[in-house]
């Protein structure tokens, strides 16, 4: 709660999640928690804790014996794997799109939402990692060059990539600081979002080849130095909601296949206007002049 980012945060999953529980504050958790009784909590873990929702997942190279083994022991809970209900937001409803918050700190900060409309299992994710390595990976990405290399605004830009295992919460954003001023705020804004909507016009065939290269060195890397512990990460979510697994290097490979023409596509008709949520800290109210900004896009 101390961060300057806090209202920030706390403002933006007030309006994605509505009446669901990320909506609900760290001050609130706190005071849930605090109230908490023995026997709830006791409740709860027989409720959750038991042999019906536990999924084993192993690594390695075992043994034909092992595995019959394994087979003959865990049998009994493969047929009851527990798949996780939610109540989905099924639409985003805001009036408007431009939130200002309380200051907290002597800086303002911006953080620029586009909600989309895919889970983490979609192919979509291909082009999103490699649309964000291009825009803000490194000093030399899109973002840092003209925001910082070129104006002088900020000192740094990164990504919050918040998509979910559930398509009708995904979200990403661009988060940065500057010093508040309302000059530096719009220039930002404007900069960003122009870039984004725009990136038809800027060289990125660079970019593409950069990022295929860096993934091909990527899987090299893996298959040299297996990671049993990275491998169970990848395929974790698929087994626990039940989705087709697909093989991890088969996966990696799919970002060598990236077309620009692709890319453009994708971000045209994902990274829009109506997807887009601005919220920022500052002691200027400058709502009016932004949306002036996004009129003129």
């Amino acid at each position: 709660m101390e961060s300057p980012e806090y209202l920030l945060d706390k403002k933006i999953n007030e309006l994605y999640y509505p009446n669901h529980s990320r909506s609900i504050s760290i001050k609130d958790r706190i005071r849930s928690t605090n109230n908490c009784s023995i026997n709830s909590i006791m409740k709860f873990y027989k409720k959750y804790y038991n042999s019906n929702n536990i999924c084993f997942m192993f690594c390695g190279d075992i043994s034909e014996q092992y595995n019959k083994l394994l087979v003959k022991y865990m049998n009994p809970y493969n047929t009851n794997m527990y798949k996780p209900k939610m109540n989905l937001i099924k639409k985003l409803s805001i009036n408007s799109n431009i939130y200002r918050v309380p200051k907290k700190d002597d800086k303002s900060y911006i953080k620029i939402y586009f909600k989309l409309q895919f889970d983490v299992f979609h192919e979509n994710n291909y082009l999103l990692q490699c649309l964000l390595d291009i825009l803000t990976e490194d000093l030399d990405s899109l973002l840092y060059k003209k925001l910082r290399s070129e104006k002088g605004l900020i000192y740094s830009i990164s990504t919050d990539n918040n998509i979910d295992e559930h398509n009708s919460m995904s979200f990403i954003s661009f988060d940065t600081d500057t010093n508040d001023t309302k000059q530096n705020i719009l220039k930002i804004i404007s900069i960003i979002i122009n870039c984004i909507l725009n990136l038809e016009n800027e060289d990125i065939d660079k970019y593409v080849k950069n990022f295929i290269y860096n993934n091909k060195l990527e899987i090299l890397k893996d298959k040299n130095c297996k990671d049993g512990e990275k491998m169970l990460d990848f395929y974790n979510t698929y087994f626990v909601f039940n989705k087709k697994k697909i093989d991890y290097y088969k996966y990696l490979e799919k970002f060598n296949q990236i077309k620009i023409n692709n890319l453009l596509d994708f971000t045209k008709k994902n990274f829009t206007l109506e997807n887009l949520i601005i919220i920022y800290s500052s002691q200027y109210n400058i709502n009016k002049d932004i949306n002036q900004i996004l009129k003129s896009l």
